[in-house]
Formats: C-alpha cells, sequence, structure tokens
C-alpha cells in the first residue's frame, strides 16, 4: 500500500511539474490538430516549388484553421550524400523548407525514406530543420 501512495505522489508532483494540474482540466476551449501523411517534397512538387507553386494552397484553409499542423516529411531535405540503393529515393531541396515552415508546426521523420541519401544527408537536413525553427519527431 505505501507503493501505491508513493506512485501517486510522484505522479501528482510530476503533473504539477508540468503544468497538467486543475487548469487543464477545467480548459474549455478545444484544441483542433490536423495530421497529414506523406509529404513528398522531391521531383515533381519540388521543380513547381522552385517555379513558385504552393501545393499546399489547395488545403490552406483546413490548414490555417488548425491549432496544430503536423506533416510526415516524405523525403530528406538536402544537397548532399549518395542515393542508397532502392527502387526510390526522395532528395528535396532546402527551398522547400520556407513553405513546409509556413503549413506546418511539426514534421515526422519516422518513415523509409529520410535515409535515402545516407547519413550526411539525413544530419544536414536535421541542421536545416532546427535553422528554419521547424520541430521535428522520430527518425
Amino acid at each position: 500500500m505505501k507503493a501505491v501512495w508513493r506512485f501517486a505522489l510522484r505522479w501528482w508532483c510530476v503533473c504539477a511539474l508540468a503544468g497538467l494540474g486543475t487548469p487543464l482540466l477545467a480548459q474549455t476551449n478545444p484544441v483542433s490538430m490536423v495530421f497529414v501523411g506523406d509529404v513528398m517534397l522531391a521531383n515533381l512538387p519540388g521543380q513547381r516549388i522552385a517555379k513558385g507553386h504552393d501545393p499546399f494552397a489547395p488545403f490552406a484553409a483546413v490548414l490555417n484553421a488548425s491549432d496544430i499542423r503536423i506533416a510526415n516529411l516524405e523525403c530528406v531535405i538536402s544537397t548532399v550524400g549518395k542515393a542508397q540503393d532502392k527502387p526510390f529515393t526522395f532528395r528535396a531541396h532546402p527551398r522547400t523548407l520556407p513553405l513546409l515552415k509556413q503549413h506546418f508546426d511539426l514534421v515526422s521523420l519516422a518513415n523509409n525514406h529520410t535515409g535515402d541519401f545516407g547519413p550526411v544527408a539525413f544530419t544536414q537536413m536535421l541542421d536545416y530543420l532546427q535553422a528554419t525553427g521547424l520541430p521535428y519527431v522520430g527518425g
């Protein structure tokens, strides 16, 4: 029984320190989130972006109406590295980053294409994302 109380006290302390107390439970404003899968900015989308086209424009109203916008980045954003030996490899130019940042608050890198051009390209992408101020998870 003592262990249960110790666990409950620790859990309460963690929640209190993280700000997860009563105010969170009393909050009445809903938060909207959009999750977008497989955003691939290489090849044709990348070429269109280079010409000034915004591939997200048709969805801008939905994206802008959401509080949190998350995308699965289905390519590596880099200028370096060597294509891995696999059927499809996707590498987007860093010029795609401002559009990505404009439309999304966070990107997931947990997919089968972030390593398409090896560790050096992946590391460069992380540097680009940090410099752009676009948070990422996974990878």
